[in-house]
């Protein structure tokens, strides 16, 4: 039995500081061998004797005499506690994990010491014991890692715990500790002045009171320690705690953490076990044994050995083992791309946690793992993927219902903005232990999937959209669409000045930051009329507009203004419940870019996002959504989308395809707590939809387009040095608009200028051969007349193999000429949606949809106007 091994990573939390220490490998854990018989096998009575202990539990910091870490383990303040002892929860698992293995190597064994000869030994009569009560029932934010004990609300209301000692107390210095948490006015803009008073008594015995004099408010947490010098007011055996609350306010909400008991017993052994602990010094020796009692052993597969140097991966992909073989096809998608294919590699989450945290779910192993990838394999890791749904509740205290497939990673805040989930800590490889300062050092996302259908939807919505310009059969050129959404000044804040905060952002992108070579779709609530509904004021018009954006196809969707999971904006603009069954997008998926609160929640597993769903529904939704998951600021919402948008869209850097969605966000990313809350759902490596090559329009004749003139149109397809793409044949569709609508506003002595895009003058389908287009169309009489250069042209083309777009954004639409009478009608072909061969007395269902073809030589007019909706 000599080639038994024990491993261990130690059972507590692994720092996040990446220059605090930490076991580069798996520790060995000495064990003691009892063959009773010695003859080399494991026989019944034989036993493996080592030293085995849970996961937190009490540490002492020998070097500086006091415990420098937090309640879960991380670094803090040393001079924040001056306690030599302090105890450690340990915030990712309730078990600890030993792994047990056989070779034929030498395990390491217990050594045996001779005892000491002391001429004066230390016989002390007492010993200083330490005692730690607590459960964890409550989440207050259902976000972060602090969980609490006892919920008390209200005016006033008592709790009373039982908790036990050991029978045999000495008396001496007796301390206890007992902590609390405000729970009210943790919710942002909960601004009231809430204040809380506690009342200790154990057995009878009044310990503390903080009324009149010392209350808590709002948020906040407070520790009450009693102290004496003599056996204080415990007892051995049963005891019983009562804590009596009062709150100032009807809307008040406290809660009991935990408290403490430390005091002296003698050594007396109970029920034949005496467990004490001394504090030490000198270099005396001592020696622990235990015996562990192996309730669950599982068998591990031989592990794949992350540490391998010989390994490599440009687009690690990390996943559970439920998810694995589903996501080859991403692996196999992304190695066999081209141009550009990725080194690509799936890793079990569970392998990630074997060796680096000894199969603890501790999620700082995770970032551990990718640091040493990224520092030690072969290749240069560039992109990581999460795949898979998790959730603040890591030990699945009330989420039990839910698998916690990829966990997010928590940071603790006492108020809801900064209380924030960041999975950008996985890949900060150089974090020095402050969570504000959270930087990504390669791009990431998050599949927030939780099932094999939701990957599989996904899968087919990402195969599709590599090649979506031969897959839209209406050819409604939604690849050269964008779509711009604002809120309006009704905000919660009550100030007309909300309108600056998201409409001056959204002009602003509209200008600098979007290339023009796409066309604008602007749906700005404050010019929406406003009715009541039954949830408040509504704004129904904009609700069916942003819904047939959608259905008619978008590149992008971009928001600026108020939000919450499941909506946008006060008037429900669009709602997660209501309007995504009107969505009818098939093949037409936009990247959806929301610079609004908690969008993107999707770490609070009772409550679905919108930001979720959209990559879950099957054929519609979305391929891709940019979000946050808390609430988040003007300001940096503004920056970052800023940013975010000038390096997908290489601005200032030529007529370029967009960036890998990863890197844009990457390039994009600041320091912030703001940063850190915004999430990239999807692929991280996947670039937009838009078109590969350029539509050079090379005339558009006359100067000056006229109502009633022939306008001509003639355009090649190059690439970005100007090539003629000679070897491109297809179609193309020539889409005219009229000149922008200037638009003024001021709110608040706020001026503010913004523009919509002119109304459809022709929309039409043409033939590209050799890399060349000709286009004609009759301008209607339907145009705004308008002496400014702001008329467009959009032009979008497409082959078996590629696709291209371009514009002219100077047309001048003003004047008629004379003649043009066309005096004769459109051919009308009638039909109906469940009759498509429709015949005169056939007969069609109780609620018809009835269908017109429409097909005239000088066109159809599209331009909206009266007599011309169509």
């Amino acid at each position: 039995m000599s080639g038994v091994h024990i491993y261990n990573y130690g059972g507590f939390a692994l720092p996040y500081d990446v220059n605090e220490p930490r076991p580069s490998d798996l520790n060995e854990i000495a064990v003691r061998i009892d063959d009773k018989n010695g003859n080399g096998v494991m026989d019944a009575n034989d036993r493996i004797v080592f030293y085995g202990k849970g996961v937190g539990g009490w540490k002492f910091n020998e070097s500086v005499g006091v415990y420098n870490w937090d309640y879960y383990g991380h670094p803090v303040d040393k001079a924040s506690t001056s306690q030599v002892l302090h105890r450690m929860m340990y915030p990712y698992d309730d078990t600890n994990y030993y792994l047990f293995t056989y070779n034929d190597q030498p395990g390491k064994r217990i050594q045996v010491i001779p005892s000491p000869q002391l001429p004066n030994p230390d016989l002390p009569s007492t010993f200083t014991d330490f005692y730690h009560f607590e459960e964890d029932h409550y989440n207050i934010l259902a976000s972060g890692t602090d969980w609490y004990w006892e919920r008390m609300s209200g005016a006033r209301e008592s709790k009373t715990i039982a908790f036990s000692l050991p029978q045999n107390l000495a008396n001496g210095k007796t301390k206890l500790l007992f902590r609390f948490k405000g729970g009210s006015g943790s919710f942002y803009g909960d601004n009231e002045p809430y204040q809380y008073f506690f009342k200790g008594v154990i057995n009878d015995q009044v310990v503390f009171d903080t009324y009149p004099n010392a209350p808590l408010s709002s948020n906040n947490s407070t520790s009450k320690i009693v102290t004496k010098d003599e056996l204080f007011a415990v007892k051995g055996g049963s005891n019983e705690l009562k804590i009596d609350y009062t709150g100032n306010l009807d809307g008040c909400e406290a809660f009991l953490d935990y408290f403490e008991v430390i005091l002296q017993r003698p050594f007396i052994a109970e029920n034949n076990f005496l467990h004490f602990r001394k504090l030490i010094g000198n270099n005396v020796p001592v020696e622990y044994h235990a015996i562990k009692d192996i309730t669950k052993i599982e068998e591990i597969e031989n592990h794949p050995n992350l540490r391998d140097p010989s390994r490599k991966a440009e687009y690690l992909i990390i996943t559970t083992d439920e998810f694995y073989d589903a996501a080859e096809f991403l692996e196999h998608l992304r190695e066999t791309q081209v141009p550009n294919p990725l080194e690509t590699e799936r890793v079990r989450l569970s392998d990630v946690f074997l060796e680096f945290s000894s199969s603890v779910r501790d999620v700082t192993a995770l970032r551990d793992f990718l640091k040493y990838a990224f520092e030690n394999w072969s290749d240069t890791l560039k992109y990581v993927l999460l795949l898979g749904d998790g959730h603040y509740d890591y030990r699945r205290i009330q989420l039990t219902e839910f698998p916690n497939f990829v966990p997010p990673f928590e940071i603790f805040n006492k108020g809801e903005v900064d209380s924030r989930e960041a999975d950008n800590f996985y890949v900060d490889f150089g974090f020095d232990g402050y969570l504000n300062s959270i930087k990504p050092w390669v791009p990431m996302g998050r599949l927030p999937v939780n099932s094999l259908d939701e990957i599989e939807t996904y899968k087919n919505k990402l195969l599709a959209y590599s090649t979506s310009f031969l897959i839209d059969p209406d050819k409604n050129e939604w690849q050269m669409h964008v779509t711009l959404v604002s809120d309006d000044q009704n905000g919660s804040a009550g100030s007309n000045k909300e309108l600056s905060w998201h409409l001056k952002p959204t002009e602003e992108i509209d200008r600098n930051y979007i290339p023009k070579k796409f066309n604008r779709r602007k749906i700005y609530l404050h010019d929406y009329e406003q009715v009541a509904g039954g949830l408040g004021r509504w704004k129904p018009k904009a609700t069916e507009d942003l819904v047939n954006q959608i259905n008619r196809g978008t590149l992008l969707i971009s928001y600026f203004g108020h939000g919450n999971p499941e909506t946008w904006a006060h008037e429900s603009v669009i709602n997660r419940t209501r309007d995504l069954p009107k969505i009818h997008n098939v093949g037409r998926w936009p990247l959806w870019v929301a610079a609004t609160c908690t969008w993107g929640k999707f770490d609070d597993a009772t409550r679905l996002s919108m930001s979720e769903e959209l990559l879950w529904l099957h054929d519609i939704g979305g391929i891709s959504v940019l979000s946050a998951s808390r609430p988040v600021f003007v300001y940096s919402n503004t920056v970052l989308a800023k940013n975010f948008y000038k390096h997908l869209f290489h601005i200032g850097q030529g007529n370029l395809p967009s960036r890998r969605l990863g890197d844009a966000l990457f390039l994009a990313m600041q320091t912030s707590t703001n940063y850190q809350k915004y999430h990239l759902y999807g692929d991280p490596t996947m670039r937009l939809a838009d078109p590969e090559y350029i539509v050079k329009v090379e005339s558009v004749e006359p100067d000056t387009l006229k109502a009633l003139s022939t306008v001509t149109i003639t355009a090649v397809i190059t690439d970005a040095q100007g090539n003629i793409r000679d070897n491109f044949n297809g179609y193309a569709v020539v889409h005219a608009f009229d000149a922008v609508d200037s638009m003024y506003t001021n709110i608040s002595n706020i001026n503010l200028h913004y523009v919509y895009p002119g109304g459809t003058i022709f929309k039409g389908l043409v033939s590209v051969t050799n890399g060349e287009l000709h286009s004609k169309f009759i301008v209607p009489k339907s145009i705004k007349y308008k002496n400014d250069r702001t008329g467009r042209l959009s032009i979008y083309a497409w082959s078996e193999q590629t696709d291209a777009g371009g514009y002219v954004d100077t047309l001048l639409f003003n004047g008629s000429q004379e003649g043009g009478n066309d005096r004769n009608g459109p051919e009308i072909q009638v039909a109906f949606k469940d009759v498509p061969d429709f015949f005169d007395g056939d007969f069609v269902g109780s609620q018809p949809t009835l269908m017109l073809e429409l097909n005239d030589e000088s066109g159809i007019n599209l331009t909206g106007e009266v007599g011309h909706r169509i």
